[in-house]
């Protein structure tokens, strides 16, 4: 193998290392609001045995069947410089997004209630105060057309 090819390998090892430390962030920022520890573990380990057959078949792949040592070394660095320089960049960005996503979410909600429910409710209420003038009137024409049952003097 030429030294430009193993060049390759190593920055394609660093990379996939990276993309493999930013699943496992992102999978545990979807698992963060799960309170049971039990979960969390057994979706790690999901993740992980998901993750090495993808691994053996990247580095087949890319190694052309041959497995080097120092791919793993390369796999390692990528996923430390992940944790070290740009996992803090990755988690300041989500939550950037997920304030934007709240607002969005808010703003929606707000024009959905003023467009729609507001309408709606005003309809419903409106048909409902109808509703209960006509049983009132109803009651005070119909109760007084109603046959009076007789009493025992009437008999």
């Amino acid at each position: 193998m030429s030294l430009n090819e193993q060049v390759y390998l190593s920055a394609h090892a660093i990379i996939y290392g990276f993309f493999m430390a930013t699943c496992f962030d992102m999978m545990r920022i979807s698992l963060a609001s799960r309170k049971s520890t039990v979960t969390l573990h057994v979706v790690q380990a999901f993740f992980w045995l998901l993750q090495v057959p993808l691994l053996i078949v990247y580095m087949y792949r890319v190694n052309g069947g041959i497995f080097h040592f120092y791919v793993v070394i390369f796999l390692l660095l990528g996923a430390a410089i992940y944790f070290k320089f740009f996992r803090h960049l990755f988690f300041t960005h989500l939550s950037a997004l997920d304030a934007h996503t709240k607002k969005v979410v808010k703003l929606i909600e707000n024009i959905a209630n003023k467009l729609f429910f507001k309408p709606m409710r005003f309809i419903f209420r409106t048909i409902s105060d109808i509703m209960g003038l006509l049983k009132k009137i109803g009651l005070k024409v119909f109760g007084k057309i109603r046959r009076k049952k007789p009493t025992h003097e009437e008999k």
